[in-house]
């Protein structure tokens, strides 16, 4: 009865391991995700255009739009760096799985790059420049960026989602 006990366990955590690594590898999974970040993006977007356009109309910038975007220059970095890395969970999984998948993984890789670096630019932004430009009453122009990075970020996510189901057909 003890040996049986083990077995299960061990065919419950292997179940358990194999749901986990599918859906961060799976198309399917990964263009829910894509979604659930462009859905962020286009949320903090809209914030930081509700705070650009606070400064036309009174002294008083609020700094909720730039805590806004570290939490999501987060979020954005650590999707890039799951994407670039999905062939490691997919070696976990199995070998095999990983083998067929070689043009999904390019096309992972690439675009967890693109969104890594814009989920960085973000976080600099935030971090670097955005003391010195509340410094010096330019804080209109640390969000103006953040806007821009927000709109690159869905249109990166977009294309993404674009390939991943044209990519995923062929397989």
């Amino acid at each position: 009865m003890v040996g049986q006990s083990n077995n299960s366990d061990s065919s419950e955590m292997n179940t358990l391991r194999t749901f986990v690594i599918t859906i961060f590898t799976d198309v399917r999974y990964i263009q829910v995700w894509n979604v659930l970040v462009i859905i962020m993006s286009v949320l903090t977007g809209y914030e930081h255009i509700v705070e650009f356009l606070k400064v036309f109309t009174s002294n008083n910038l609020m700094s909720s739009a730039l805590e806004l975007e570290e939490d999501i220059a987060l979020i954005i970095v650590a999707y890039g760096v799951l994407l670039e890395e999905r062939h490691v969970l997919l070696n976990r999984l199995s070998k095999d799985a990983a083998k067929t998948g070689e043009k999904l993984t390019e096309l992972f890789e690439r675009y967890g790059a693109y969104i890594l670096m814009t989920g960085l630019f973000m976080e600099m932004i935030d971090q670097a420049f955005e003391p010195i430009l509340s410094r010096i009453s330019l804080e209109p122009v640390g969000i103006g960026i953040m806007v821009i990075l927000d709109i690159v970020t869905i249109l990166l996510m977009l294309r993404f989602s674009w390939f991943c189901k044209k990519v995923g057909k062929l397989l």
